[in-house]
């Protein structure tokens, strides 16, 4: 027998919005700040996997909900590409804060389980990319985090009785590609 998955019942959502603002008070050279937010909500009602005659795995009324609030303050410096006025290079530091809110429920009746956390990391950030200009105002840019050093401190509460608390930071200088962005920028 192969992994066999049925009697699922999975509705996600996620939401994200990023906009930034940044002042060019040199050539090339950009400082701004940005703000963010995202939201991910799933809500897994059923999913039973079967993994082979004598090993079934079953979940049941899973609920995860997360919002995260980022402020970020970053230098950008550009680099054209040859003369090509279309394609160019960008590196960008960062200094970033974020909060995370979240919670996670499971069961129902008297099995019901409740975690609440509260999450807050700051970072600095360096990252690069590539903007692609459509008109002399409008371009789609590319970027990508290649390393920097974090501190992340939270709360964590376990059916209102339970708490813990975690700190923790590290250096970081490998690339994710789970943490590409992209988007539209319109220059003044």
């Amino acid at each position: 027998n192969y992994l066999i998955v049925k009697d699922t019942n999975l509705e996600g959502t996620t939401f994200s919005v990023c906009p930034y603002l940044a002042y060019f008070f040199a050539d090339n050279i950009a400082v701004g700040a940005r703000f963010s937010y995202n939201r991910n909500v799933m809500n897994l009602g059923n999913l039973d996997l079967n993994l082979g005659d004598d090993f079934n795995i079953g979940f049941n009324n899973l609920y995860y909900h997360q919002q995260n609030y980022e402020t970020s303050a970053f230098l950008r410096s550009y680099l054209p590409i040859g003369n090509s006025k279309i394609f160019g290079l960008f590196g960008e530091l960062q200094l970033n804060y974020m909060l995370s809110k979240g919670s996670n429920t499971s069961g129902s009746g008297e099995s019901l389980t409740s975690v609440c956390e509260r999450l807050h990391n700051m970072e600095i950030n360096f990252a690069g990319g590539i903007s692609m200009f459509f008109t002399d105002y409008i371009a789609a840019e590319l970027m990508l985090n290649v390393g920097g050093y974090r501190v992340k401190w939270g709360e964590q509460n376990k059916n209102n009785t339970e708490t813990g608390s975690l700190i923790n930071s590290g250096a970081n200088f490998r690339v994710n590609l789970f943490n590409l962005k992209f988007g539209i920028t319109y220059y003044l």
